[in-house]
């Protein structure tokens, strides 16, 4: 990407989080993200595809600088199954943080459609943190060597998905998703466990 399509980037995005920020999910549009960011309209959707596919990545972006800034804040503990609890804690703040931006996060991630880049990002956003502490228990000697820290990180960043999802549908109360996150993640480590 050149330093042009890189500063073009950003100056969308950052046009798309003012509009979230101020008129709301609702009252973002195409014409009005691409006159802030001063490109055209053609422009987004030759490079999005939908207003749909910006939002998502400035709701992904949003969370992601959530949780990195947060994991910072917290101690990295010896034990690597503490991290990994840790790591559900923070993903569960920064969900308690906006939780009108992770419905709207998550019901785009579950919406049919051909364009699978973005949901694809948000997963791989999950699954790669999980991944880094799945190998800490790995040679931790915590979970069998059989075991494949990148397949197991993203069946168990669709666990977190799915029971966020059933959170956003009202399934349950917020006060019970760290529990119910917490027990799906651990429940499947039990089997991989030495």
């Amino acid at each position: 990407m050149s330093e042009d399509d890189n500063d073009r980037l950003h100056r969308i995005i950052n046009a798309a989080r003012r509009q979230l920020e101020t008129v709301g999910l609702e009252g973002m549009t195409i014409r009005g993200m691409a006159a802030e960011s001063k490109v055209s309209p053609a422009t987004l959707y030759r490079r999005f595809g939908s207003k749909d596919n910006v939002i998502f990545l400035v709701i992904i972006d949003n969370f992601e600088q959530y949780v990195d800034s947060r994991r910072k804040g917290t101690k990295k503990s010896a034990k690597p199954l503490q991290n990994l609890i840790n790591l559900l804690e923070v993903e569960v703040a920064s969900i308690h943080s906006r939780p009108s931006l992770v419905r709207a996060l998550l019901s785009m991630y579950f919406k049919q459609g051909s364009d699978r880049e973005l949901p694809n990002h948000l997963r791989k956003m999950i699954s790669d943190r999980i991944q880094e502490i799945l190998m800490e228990m790995q040679e931790a000697k915590l979970i069998a060597d059989w075991v494949k820290p990148v397949l197991l990180s993203v069946d168990l960043s669709d666990r977190v998905l799915g029971i966020t999802m059933r959170w956003s549908q009202k399934e349950f109360r917020y006060v019970e998703l760290l529990d119910r996150m917490t027990f799906s993640v651990l429940s499947s480590l039990a089997g991989f466990a030495t």
